[in-house]
C-alpha cells in the first residue's frame, strides 16, 4: 500500500508492505493513521507521517473482509471469514475484550458514531448488534435470511441500514435491533437464485 500526495500524485515515504495482496485502507479519523487488510488474514496499523508499521500485525483466523476505525480513532475493528470480528487498541493493536461470533463469514463491522456499540453483517443471513467494549450481543439478531452484505449506522445512532443479497435494503432500531417498517427492495436478487430479478420490480 502507498500515500500519494493529492495535488501531484507523488508517492510519499516508503511502501507499507504486507506479504501478500493488500485489499483495502482506511484513514483514523484524524488521518494520523491508515490501517490496511491484506491475504495474508492479517491487518496493520501504519503511521501516516513515516509509512512505518505500528506495533505488531493483527492477525485472524482467515480472510479479513473489512477493518475501519472507531469515531474516536482509539480503536479499530476487523471482519473475517472465521465469522468473527475483533476489536484492537490503536495505536498498538492489542486485543480487546471478547471477539463476536457469528455462523457465517463477516463481512463488514462498523462502530456506532458514540463508539459503544457494534453492527455486524454476515452470510449467515442476520446482522447483528454488540457491546463494543465486551462484545456481549445487544437484542435479537436482525434476520434477512440471505448474506447481509452491508450494514451503516444512521447520524444519530438509534437506526441502522442492512442490505442483503436478495436485493432488499430494511431499517432497524438502533438500540434494539427491532425492524422499522417494511422491506425497501430493489431487483437484483432472490432468496434461491441470487441473481434473477424478483417478481415485481
Amino acid at each position: 500500500m502507498r500515500l500519494w500526495e493529492a495535488r501531484s500524485g507523488r508517492p510519499v515515504g516508503l511502501p507499507m508492505i504486507h506479504q501478500r495482496s493488500v485489499t483495502l485502507a482506511r484513514f483514523s479519523p484524524g488521518g494520523e493513521r491508515v490501517i490496511t487488510i491484506a491475504a495474508d488474514q492479517t491487518a496493520r496499523l501504519w503511521e501516516t507521517a513515516t509509512c512505518m508499521p505500528v506495533g505488531e500485525p493483527l492477525r485472524d483466523d482467515d480472510w479479513v473482509n473489512d477493518t475501519r476505525f472507531s469515531p474516536d480513532g482509539r480503536r479499530v475493528i476487523t471482519a473475517s471469514d472465521a465469522g468473527t470480528a475483533r476489536v484492537w487498541a490503536a495505536p498498538m493493536g492489542g486485543l480487546i475484550g471478547s471477539y463476536v461470533r457469528h455462523q457465517g463469514p463477516v463481512n463488514q463491522a462498523v462502530f456506532s458514531p458514540d463508539n459503544q456499540r457494534l453492527v455486524t453483517a454476515s452470510d449467515d443471513g442476520t446482522a447483528r448488534l454488540w457491546d463494543a467494549q465486551t462484545g456481549f450481543d445487544l437484542g435479537a439478531p436482525m434476520v434477512h435470511g440471505v448474506p447481509v452484505l452491508a450494514v451503516a449506522w444512521s447520524p444519530a445512532g438509534d437506526r441502522v441500514a442492512t442490505a442483503a443479497k436478495d436485493g432488499a435494503a430494511r431499517i432497524w432500531g438502533g438500540l434494539t435491533g427491532r425492524p422499522l417498517g417494511e422491506p425497501l427492495r430493489h431487483g437484483g436478487g432472490s432468496p434461491t437464485s441470487g441473481g434473477a430479478p424478483m417478481a415485481g420490480g
